[in-house]
């Protein structure tokens, strides 16, 4: 088997200001996408802090009971917000047809932070209050997604700004998903 690596791509001096250091890392991230299609990306920013409490918080909440999670599914099972739980879903069904579902559960939100989206939205209470955790997650992502747009602006020798407008509120669904150890080897297509 070969080795593969991702390329890095520090956008902290992109952050930074310098337009030089822009115009590097800007190189950079094309070269990146160019010729690997991935990258890794460092000094965004995001917070350890706050990823780390959001995984062990949903962690917690996939880990309690289903009786607990349950109360937290909308009636009627909308993929866009509320918790979904393992075998209701099939993604693969998109693609081919009839396929078992999906051995994973969810807890999806719609447009955390627009404020129409509240009344749209479960927020469980357990293992501790999820909405202003969720709300600062996607505050801290969609700076990140702007910062991205633009870094990918320059990257195609385009305007900076060139993709602010498409980015300014973006709609968009918050989906964590959890993927339970299975006790059975799962079905062909699944």
């Amino acid at each position: 088997m070969s080795e593969f690596n991702l390329p890095i791509v520090d956008i902290a001096p992109f952050l930074g200001g310098d337009p030089e250091a822009k115009k590097r890392v800007a190189r950079e991230f094309g070269n990146a996408f160019e010729n690997t299609g991935f990258a890794i990306i460092t000094g965004h920013g995001v917070p350890l802090e706050l990823a780390e409490t959001l995984y062990k918080t949903m962690t917690e909440f996939f880990d309690q009971p289903m009786e607990k999670k349950t109360v937290y599914t909308p009636p009627e099972q909308a993929k866009g917000r509320g918790y979904l739980p393992i075998g209701i879903e099939s993604v693969a069904k998109t693609l081919s047809g009839e396929t078992p579902p999906d051995l994973c559960e969810a807890l999806v939100y719609a447009a955390p932070h627009r404020p129409e989206s509240e009344s749209k939205n479960f927020w469980p209470d357990f293992p501790a209050p999820l909405a202003g955790l969720v709300q600062e997650w996607t505050g801290e992502i969609n700076a990140l997604s702007r910062h991205l747009a633009r870094l990918s602006a320059l990257a195609l020798d385009l305007p900076e700004g060139f993709f602010d407008a498409d980015y300014s509120d973006p709609s968009l669904t918050l989906r964590f998903v959890n993927y339970p150890d299975q006790p059975v080897p799962p079905k062909p297509g699944q």
